[in-house]
């Protein structure tokens, strides 16, 4: 992906998450980690497809084994990139961060 590539899809995904109610901090924490997700794949946001979506998620789940707090701030990120981009990815709807259970 090219600068300019990088540059117009975080600005997508500031513009969406600024949209939302988001600081501009919080804003840019989305854009790494909607960064990560495109690099992941190596390839145009648009080209990724819900199948991809999904095995990214496992892969943060099992084999990163990152918290739930990461998978929950990830896909925010990844809706806030497909929001700016136009895009329904409705892989995205059935995503959920694991259940963290506190011990007494």
């Amino acid at each position: 992906m090219t600068k300019h590539e990088e540059y117009y899809y975080r600005d997508l995904v500031y513009q969406s998450s600024a949209l939302s109610g988001c600081t501009e901090g919080s804003s840019y924490s989305y854009f790494i980690y909607a960064r990560q997700f495109w690099n992941h794949f190596n390839k145009d946001p648009l080209q990724i497809n819900d199948d991809d979506i999904a095995g990214y998620f496992y892969w943060l789940l099992r084999i990163k084994k990152v918290s739930p707090a990461t998978i929950t701030v990830s896909k925010r990120a990844i809706q806030y990139l497909y929001k700016g981009l136009k895009s329904n990815r409705p892989a995205l709807n059935s995503i959920r961060a694991p259940k963290v259970r506190k011990h007494p």
